[in-house]
């Protein structure tokens, strides 16, 4: 089976709006990339497999289509359940090859953003090789794919009991959690190839002053840190301390199940289906895919968009989010509004890894709005945020946790950072979920973009929110979406 004859899978039915919206503007987006640069985006499909394969075909198939277009790059539909390559476990899978590589598209296919951000990308620096080893996670195996699913228990809060050890506490959570397992096993190590997928579970124990446990417990996507795709909190499961171990195996049999909702939903980009073992392993070359040669007097990736160790926030470009986003939670969450202004700088350590990064990042509170001049002016005045007095809020990181691995183009590099939050004059420990994604921009210039969420209580800047139950008037949500550019000055 060559491309251009590979079985083209159908675009059945009408285009989404969200197609016809982007359609209306390609022009706006259009690039015309150097024919050596243009390449092929391949994509790999099982007909009729499932929900999630009627609904990739008929809403995304097109826009991925019309962006790939934009960008000059060839569209190959290839049918997986005739024979894959090994390193295709699930449908829809999209890779990007040209003459310099090949590359495994990790992300959501429903954010056309991101894909546009990895073929620009690939087009220049393809993946590296290397696989993903990752150390005690829960893990499932569903034909040729891998689930990992990495799990985290945040220390007690609330009114411990006397002499409580919170180490000795985790590590009993973490057995009560492997305990609990039915779907998955834990394994000391795992290797995950890219289009394997990985699911965090996350657990938030708290002690009442009576001796009860209130477990809460989520779910996030391996490509979005900011929002959980299942969450407990506004129902924990609730009994005695004494008999915290049999929720912690509860909460972990719930997550099980949101896993598993998760993998089938045809609508958040997560959704997949497993290639099945008895599908035949065959090569990209038996499929008409090889690597292109280099094309006379083009060159190699140019070392301009080489990874650089130190970064600082530029300004975004028109069309991208704000860089920094706030709101209440529902009921509450029509106080929202943004702070237009933010600076920034990040180093990475020596290897380019996360652990051991450092930094700092200002938001200009000056800058803040929620669409209406006077309320602006209310909440900037000396009743409120005093921007006058205090012009700037102020993130410094004292630590970031991540997988220890250098960022690398084409990946994305989840992290918890923890660090001082600064506001009105009040400084307050924060942490911080993020995600670090190296990209090439239009016009081939290297940035990184760090997407993060955070919250916090207003009651410890002594502010006062909108009416409603106490954890929606006094919690804040922000989040954060900057690009940063090396620093060539340093």
């Amino acid at each position: 089976m060559i491309p251009e004859v590979a079985r083209l899978f159908p675009v059945r039915g009408s285009q989404t709006c969200a197609a016809v919206l982007l359609a209306g503007v390609a022009f706006a987006y259009a690039e015309t990339p150097h024919p050596a640069e243009s390449g092929r985006l391949i994509v790999f499909v099982q007909p009729e497999r499932s929900p999630v394969a009627r609904s990739f075909t008929e809403d995304i198939l097109p826009m991925i289509r019309e962006t790939a277009g934009q960008l000059g790059a060839t569209v190959t539909i290839v049918d997986a359940t005739r024979g894959a390559p090994a390193e295709v476990t699930i449908t829809p899978l999209l890779v990007y090859q040209n003459h310099r590589g090949r590359s495994v598209y990790q992300g959501r296919y429903t954010t056309i953003d991101r894909l546009r951000n990895f073929i620009r990308t690939s087009r220049y620096v393809p993946q590296g090789g290397a696989p993903l080893v990752r150390k005690r996670d829960a893990v499932r195996r569903i034909g040729r794919a891998r689930i990992a699913a990495p799990i985290k228990v945040s220390p007690l809060t609330g009114e411990p009991p006397s002499k409580h050890d919170q180490q000795e506490f985790v590590d009993a959570a973490l057995r009560s959690i492997a305990a609990g397992l039915s779907q998955f096993r834990m394994a000391n190590e795992v290797t995950l190839r890219r289009s394997d997928r990985l699911f965090y579970m996350d657990f938030y124990p708290w002690r009442s002053t009576d001796g009860k446990l209130y477990l809460s417990y989520a779910l996030f996507s391996q490509f979005h840190c900011k929002r959980p795709v299942f969450t407990s909190r506004s129902q924990p499961l609730i009994g005695p301390w004494d008999e915290r171990a049999s929720l912690f195996r509860e909460a972990t049999r719930a997550l099980e199940r949101a896993i598993a909702d998760q993998t089938v939903d045809s609508s958040s980009g997560d959704g997949f289906d497993p290639i099945a073992e008895s599908v035949p392993v065959v090569t990209w070359d038996s499929l008409g895919l090889s690597l292109p040669e280099s094309p006379p007097n083009t060159t190699r990736a140019s070392s301009a968009i080489n990874l650089a160790r130190r970064w600082i926030v530029t300004d975004s470009e028109p069309g991208d989010a704000p860089q920094i986003m706030f709101h209440f939670p529902p009921p509450a969450d029509h106080f929202a509004g943004e702070i237009k202004r933010a600076t920034g700088r990040l180093t990475l350590a020596a290897d380019l890894s996360l652990t051991g990064a450092q930094g700092e990042f200002e938001a200009d509170v000056s800058s803040l709005t929620m669409g209406a001049p006077d309320l602006d002016d209310a909440l900037q005045g000396a009743t409120y945020l005093f921007t006058q007095r205090f012009p700037t809020s102020r993130f410094v990181i004292a630590g970031i946790e991540s997988e220890g691995r250098p960022v690398r183009y084409g990946e994305l590099t989840n992290a918890t950072m923890r660090g001082e939050f600064t506001m009105k004059g009040v400084s307050i420990p924060l942490t911080v979920r993020a995600e670090f994604e190296p990209i090439v921009a239009a016009g081939g210039a290297p940035r990184l973009l760090l997407r993060a969420a955070f919250q916090i209580d207003i009651k410890d800047f002594s502010l006062v929110g909108p009416n409603g139950p106490v954890d929606v008037k006094d919690t804040l949500l922000f989040d954060v979406n900057l690009t940063l550019k090396p620093d060539t000055d340093r």
